[in-house]
Formats: structure tokens, sequence, C-alpha cells
């Protein structure tokens, strides 16, 4: 993003070659001026961003190239604050999930015991019993997931249904406009199917190791 003044020269540049700037036209009419352009790929933005400001010293024009956090100022320290919030929010839930899911799996251990004791006395390895307890878990978390997420895209189209306005500027830097408007990533969907299968393979260890640690006679004499 470049930033120009008084009585300069508005500029045209190709952000994705960084060629450097061409003149198009004269403009002096007291106002700032602000040209912004998308890079095709974002990590040749300190490249691009040194090679503009080089070019306006060099020509002597009056203006400043930035990235558009700069360019927002407090703006883009906010909505920092709120995303750092939110992920901490979901470290939380994560973490209350392992510990629920972990207390569920080892009930479910403790009311099988007879039949896991049967299971290994009949032959069954260690790899089965951890496996029948990994499948069940990402059956669970798999299915779950997915009306999770079935519920949520149903929320969405509720919550842009409701046009709910935002009645003070923290509710618009929230919001990101004066209207509450989410809208579904696929990319987000999918990385949180994939989370909640981290989640659910860690879960499930330690009541494995329970089940693990069950003696085949011992457990078939349980009721």
């Amino acid at each position: 993003m470049a930033q120009f003044g008084d009585s300069l020269n508005v500029i045209v540049f190709d952000a994705a070659a960084a060629a450097g700037p061409r003149k198009v036209s004269q403009v002096d009419t007291g106002a700032w001026y602000f040209a912004m352009a998308r890079l095709k790929n974002p990590a040749n933005a300190p490249a691009v961003i040194k090679s503009l400001n080089a070019w306006f010293a060099t020509e002597g024009i009056e203006a400043q190239a930035a990235d558009w956090k700069t360019a927002a100022g407090p703006f883009a320290a906010s909505i920092d604050v709120v995303r750092i919030v939110f992920n901490i929010a979901i470290i939380i839930v994560a973490i209350v999930a392992i510990i629920i899911m972990t207390n569920t799996l080892v009930i479910s251990v403790i009311e099988r015991t007879g039949e896991i004791g049967t299971m290994r006395a009949l032959g069954a390895r260690k790899g089965f019993v951890r496996k029948m307890f990994l499948v069940e878990t990402l059956t669970i978390a798999v299915v779950f997931g997915l009306i999770g997420t079935a519920l949520a895209f149903v929320v969405i189209g509720v919550i842009n249904a409701a046009h709910i306005q935002a009645t003070n500027p923290f509710l618009k830097i929230l919001f990101a406009g004066n209207v509450l408007h989410p809208s579904v990533n696929p990319f987000s969907v999918l990385w949180s199917l994939v989370l909640v299968g981290i989640v659910a393979v860690v879960a499930h260890l330690y009541p494995v190791s329970l089940a693990l640690k069950v003696q085949p006679v011992r457990a078939m004499q349980t009721e």
C-alpha cells in the first residue's frame, strides 16, 4: 500500500512483478491518496515494500509503502487482540474436550473390563485392543464432528438472515463492518475436523493404557 500527499503524482505499479512504478497522471487536490496492491506471493511483501520506498526516495516522491497492518494502525492491533483471544478460547475448549472424552472413555473401559479380559484370554493381542478403542473413538469424533459442522452451517445461516447490526465501534471492529455477516471457509471446516480427530486420538491414549493393564483372568472374574 502506498500513501500519497498533496501535489503528488498518482502512480500505478505491478506489485506481482515488482518491476517498479510508472507515472500515469498529475493530481493536485489537496487530499491524501492511497494505492492498494495484492501480491501473488505474500512472502514477497517486504521486498516489494523496500523496492517501492527506495524508488520513492530516488524520484523525490513524498510517499510511503507499507503493509496493510501498518496502514490500518490501531484497527489492525485490535483485530490481532481479538484473534488472540479467540485462539486462546479455542485452546481452552480443546483441553476441556480432551478431559471430557478421556473421562468418558475411562468409564467405558471400566464398564467393559470383563469383555476386554475375555478377548485377551481368547488370544486378542494388545494391538487389537488399541485398534478397537482407536476406531471407536475416531468414529464418535467424526460422526459428532460432522453433526457439529452441520449445526454450525445452520447457525451461520440464521445469523446472516438476522442481519445483526453493530451498535458501537467495538462491535464494528469485531464484525468487520456494520452488520455481522459470518462466512464459511472450507479450509477452516476441514482443519476443524482434523483437529477433532487429533483430540480424539490424544484422549484415547490413557483409557487404552488402562485396558492393556487388565489381567485376563482377573478381568473375567469382574462383573
